[in-house]
């Protein structure tokens, strides 16, 4: 299972928060599949980090950036100004 560490921070998780909630929820979440009666013996958390940061993936995500239009950016955008008053560009 992959925990979006990062991605927290882009909805707004304060950057200091980021860790501890992590560690919660990497704690948290087997509980509550072996409560259901789930077999967690081949159970995996992946940190989004550990790959997000890597040389691979921000290739790919340089390379998906090329692909992408000013005007595709402005039409995503224009659902996150729904959101509020003064948007984060993240």
């Amino acid at each position: 299972m992959l925990l979006a560490d990062l991605h927290g921070a882009l909805d707004k998780t304060p950057w200091p928060v980021l860790e501890k909630r992590y560690d919660y929820y990497a704690k948290t979440i087997p509980l509550m599949f072996e409560s259901i009666g789930g077999d967690i013996k081949n159970f995996e958390i992946i940190k989004g980090s550990d790959f997000q940061l890597g040389c691979d993936y921000m290739f790919d995500l340089l390379k998906m950036s090329t692909f992408v239009s000013v005007n595709d950016c402005k039409r995503a955008a224009s659902e996150v100004v729904k959101f509020g008053d003064n948007p984060k560009l993240s």
